[in-house]
């Protein structure tokens, strides 16, 4: 019995293509979480520009792959959720917390920090540094940390 190819390959054509697209498309999002989970980012920029701290101090956040984070505001600790939707960039922080130990100077940055997490919509990464974003309005940039 010989088949017809003129009606067969305009089905299953399709078919093909939407599973290749949709099995590519999840691989993709599992290595984007993977490449910004799990790793310590320490900020570089805030609001283009450089924060000051002190020997010892730092800034900078968590993402634990059990969608919880944790972090540094120089001398305070933070700590919250996030929900991540790596195929579109989206990132948002949720219940947020910080200690609150008295620093010298460092109360306004560590509070600019933390809202700054809070009002966050999504991000971009290139190679080792992590964009976070507030709409159009660029947050902060934070530097990929080895061995943390």
């Amino acid at each position: 019995m010989k088949m017809k190819t003129g009606i067969i390959n305009p089905i299953i054509f399709p078919m093909l293509l939407l599973c290749l697209h949709l099995s590519a498309a999840g691989q993709s999002k599992t290595v984007v979480k993977e490449q910004i989970t799990g790793i310590f980012w320490q900020v570089v920029s805030f609001e283009d520009t450089i924060p000051s701290r002190a020997s010892g101090q730092k800034m900078g956040i968590t993402l634990m792959n059990n969608n919880k984070m944790s972090g540094f505001a120089l001398c305070n600790n933070i700590s919250g959720t996030y929900s991540l939707k790596p195929a579109r960039g989206i990132l948002h922080f949720k219940n947020m917390n910080m200690t609150w130990r008295g620093c010298a100077g460092a109360v306004r940055a560590e509070y600019h920090f933390l809202n700054a997490l809070k009002i966050t919509t999504h991000y971009r990464l290139s190679k080792d540094t992590l964009v976070l974003y507030a709409g159009n309005r660029r947050m902060m940039s934070l530097l990929k940390q080895q061995g943390q």
